[in-house]
């Protein structure tokens, strides 16, 4: 799996639901050897559902993605197993939603878990999932 360092930055920077961004999450972590579509990529469709993905794509780029930055639901599809999460909205108006990803049996309230902001409650969710992803990532 790639550095996803600058993915979480623009979903943390995103103000809502972001369909490019959604299709850069998809093949960074499903299909690292494809990239999102551009208008000329759709000559030649092909239809069809990889193993384990509702995308829609074809041999030169990533046509379609769930809604990562819209959907806590589809969010969640993404959340490492066996791991927990917790969203909470933050009272400074100006950070919106946080969200932490940690591992179940967490002593106290959380002690130690950075949370990562967003705009929605699906950035902020989605922020925290992609960080422990690439913490998984890298041992």
């Amino acid at each position: 799996m790639s550095d996803l360092t600058s993915l979480i930055e623009r979903v943390e920077a995103a103000t809502g639901s972001d369909g490019k961004l959604n299709a850069e999450i998809a093949c960074a972590i499903f299909f690292p050897h494809l990239r999102p579509a551009r208008p000329d990529d759709h000559k030649e469709f092909q239809y069809g559902t990889p193993p384990g993905n509702s995308a829609i794509w074809c041999p030169t780029g990533f046509l379609q993605a769930q809604n990562y930055t819209g959907s806590i639901d589809a969010a969640l599809t993404l959340l490492p197993e066996g791991m927990d999460w917790r969203l909470e909205r933050n009272t400074d108006i100006r950070m919106g939603f946080g969200a932490a990803v940690f591992e179940p049996g967490t002593p106290g309230k959380y002690p130690g878990i950075r949370l990562y902001s967003g705009a929605t409650a699906p950035l902020a969710l989605l922020a925290a999932i992609l960080r422990a992803r690439q913490t998984e990532a890298r041992g």
